[in-house]
């Protein structure tokens, strides 16, 4: 598997316009990863996607699918058929304050939207008005480009196919709860009990657990663990520091428990997603 570079065609934008027509043999993509978000329209025609190894869907006209950040895939583009695949980053200033730090997709790796559905109409409109403008490249088209991707981003957060944390922080638990998420961020180097957290609310362990699942639809530590994930990929791509070190610093048991849930999320362990990515 190797890792996509990424230019981007549109100016001050990171984002990158594509169209693909593959006319008589089909045409394979093989497992590659990229930082950048991608979010991909069939015009017509047959693709295959291929996510994390596991996860297989087969897109025909209409059909829109998105993959987050740093997600393994492949494609498979039968004959006679066209696409636009849209490669964009959330740190582009124009769109920064509509996307969280990190793009949830509802908590999935990627999400597939039907051809005929309120949100695949949407950005079926929002991906072809961006490839128009692309491939016409008359004046201002780039402005064009941004203005769209403005759109296509507002109809993902309309879906809910993306999180909206501003909708989200208005829940009570969810308020309730913040000194414990303040908490996980400040400390999630250390080590973390449920007495710990359990304790700053004022509640004994079980009901904490049980409050923090219906809460969040994750359990407190399947959350620890993603936190410290975070931190841990970024200091596997940003870093040289060994794994066991790593692991220490982002507040993992041992280096095993580490890899064991590493590999767990990524599909990979830490040494060979640092190759892949570095």
């Amino acid at each position: 598997m190797k890792k996509q570079i990424i230019i981007p065609n549109v100016k001050e934008a990171s984002v990158q316009v594509n169209y693909k027509r593959v006319r008589k043999n089909a045409v394979r993509i093989n497992t590659h990863i990229h930082t950048e978000y991608e979010i991909t329209l069939c015009v017509y025609g047959k693709i295959t996607y291929l996510i994390n190894d596991t996860d297989e869907y087969t897109m025909k006209e209409g059909d829109v699918i998105l993959i987050n950040s740093n997600i393994p895939h492949s494609t498979v583009a039968y004959p006679d058929t066209y696409y636009v695949p849209i490669i964009f980053s959330h740190k582009d200033e124009s769109y920064d304050n509509l996307i969280p730090g990190h793009m949830y997709l509802n908590y999935n790796d990627h999400i597939f939207i039907e051809n005929g559905t309120p949100a695949a109409v949407e950005l079926k409109d929002c991906i072809t008005k961006m490839q128009q403008e692309y491939v016409g490249k008359l004046p201002y088209y780039q402005d064009y480009i941004k203005s769209d991707m403005y759109k296509l981003i507002a109809v993902l957060l309309r879906y809910d196919i993306i999180l909206d944390a501003s909708k989200i922080i208005k829940s009570d638990n969810i308020k309730r709860f913040m000194p414990v998420i303040e908490y996980v961020n400040k400390n999630y180097m250390k080590h973390i009990s449920l007495e710990d957290v359990s304790h700053i609310l004022h509640i004994d362990k079980s009901h904490f657990c049980r409050v923090f699942k219906s809460t969040f639809d994750i359990s407190f530590v399947d959350y620890l663990n993603a936190v410290r994930l975070l931190h841990a990929e970024r200091m596997l791509i940003s870093s040289k520091e060994s794994i066991a070190a790593i692991s220490d610093k982002c507040g993992f048991s041992t280096p095993e428990y580490f890899g064991k849930i590493f590999k767990k999320h990524k599909n990979y362990p830490p040494t060979s997603y640092r190759k892949l990515i570095v």
